[in-house]
């Protein structure tokens, strides 16, 4: 529940038209603003991820852009939640305008990250299972990132929360 400030103890999708900042010690180190988390976690299991993938994907796209879909990274090349950088930018602006989506909408980048020709396909593939070693390795694939950073400690961290309880766990969580 939240309180008259807008501070919630627990943090499940269904507030994720709520305007809460979660304050449970489950994000002790994880620093995600507002519900952004919520919003992400019930996004992708909606699509059909597995918390697994789910988790993985959601604290790589932590580290990628500390979830706001306005950054912008690589000395002005890469932009959004995933850093797309050069065509795939590109490739993400005409997506959105041709299905009529503004481009810096959180889900619009959380869909395009499941949708993207060419790029998604595997990713999409291995965040469906639980096989957290695929899932690493395909996110990198879909990354071409430098720098392992912190992404999969994040993931790690999302999904021990999600396994015990402190964030929504399931598809049926964020209905």
């Amino acid at each position: 529940d939240c309180n008259s400030k807008g501070s919630c103890t627990e943090q499940i999708c269904k507030q994720i038209n709520s305007n809460c900042i979660f304050t449970s010690s489950a994000n002790a180190g994880l620093s995600f603003a507002g519900d952004e988390f919520s919003n992400a976690i019930c996004f992708y299991f909606t699509n059909g991820l597995t918390k697994e993938g789910a988790a993985y994907m959601v604290g790589n796209l932590k580290q990628e852009s500390g979830l706001r879909t306005t950054a912008v990274g690589d000395n002005g090349k890469a932009h959004g939640l995933a850093q797309w950088a050069g065509a795939r930018w590109s490739n993400l602006q005409s997506w959105a305008s041709k299905n009529n989506l503004n481009v810096n909408d959180f889900n619009t980048q959380l869909r395009y990250t499941l949708e993207e020709k060419g790029e998604s396909e595997q990713l999409v593939d291995a965040l469906k299972t639980d096989n957290v070693d695929n899932i690493k390795a395909a996110i990198k694939n879909y990354e071409r990132y430098g720098i392992e950073g912190a992404r999969y400690s994040f993931g790690a961290q999302l999904l021990a929360n999600v396994n015990n309880g402190k964030y929504p766990g399931s598809k049926e969580q964020c209905l």
